[in-house]
């Protein structure tokens, strides 16, 4: 890779599950200005039909909890099921012992409290999206 190359790569390929456009929207904007290549999707199912195309590169999915027609545990639990590497993070305005539980028990890699302070959100994915080799898919 040259220096131009390694220069505007994106440091990590993260999506961002939500089922409010204006939240993906924010949330993509601000990740994308960190650096990394961000896909955002309203839809859980769609983001799961997508992620079954072994070319798509992913190294983090960040998933709301309280999404219509498939929650965030149940979209991370097959999220694993199709990719058990592929790190994946939990979010939810209401982080409970019963949540915690049901999030390790499906193979959920970080909770992530929407009610923390907003930097401390995207410090939290940003640690999660470069935490190592975890690369999902891709080329290869």
């Amino acid at each position: 890779m040259s220096a131009d190359e390694s220069a505007t790569a994106p440091r990590a390929h993260i999506w961002y599950v939500d089922d409010d456009d204006a939240i993906v929207f924010l949330v993509r904007r601000r990740l994308q200005r960190m650096g990394f290549a961000v896909v955002g999707h309203t839809n859980a199912r769609e983001a799961l039909a997508a992620l079954q195309d072994p070319a798509v590169v992913v190294d983090l999915v960040v998933t709301d909890q309280n999404m219509p027609a498939m929650s965030g545990l149940d979209f991370a639990a097959a999220v694993k099921a199709l990719r058990p590497t592929l790190r994946v993070a939990l979010s939810s305005g209401v982080v409970d012992d019963t949540l915690r539980q049901r999030a390790r028990a499906v193979g959920v890699d970080a909770l992530i409290d929407k009610g923390v302070e907003v930097e401390t959100l995207f410090d939290t994915i940003a640690q999660l999206a470069t935490a190592g080799p975890s690369v999902s898919g891709g080329p290869g």
